[in-house]
């Protein structure tokens, strides 16, 4: 590993790792966000959930 990153493709990498984490944890964010609605959504289906909640009966 130690040789590889002495490389010139090593070094390359290296200087570009910020970005492609940041681009990875940008796309895992959004990917979350959608799968947590999606899931929520499903959930209130189920159980008969709306919103904004009807108003209640006196």
């Amino acid at each position: 590993m130690i040789k590889f990153y002495k490389t010139p493709i090593g070094q390359k990498t290296i200087s570009n790792m910020p970005l492609i984490m940041n681009e990875s944890m940008e796309v895992g964010r959004e990917w979350g966000q959608n799968l947590a609605k999606k899931l929520i959504d499903k959930i209130n289906e189920q159980k008969g959930y709306q919103s904004p909640p009807p108003p209640k009966s006196k």
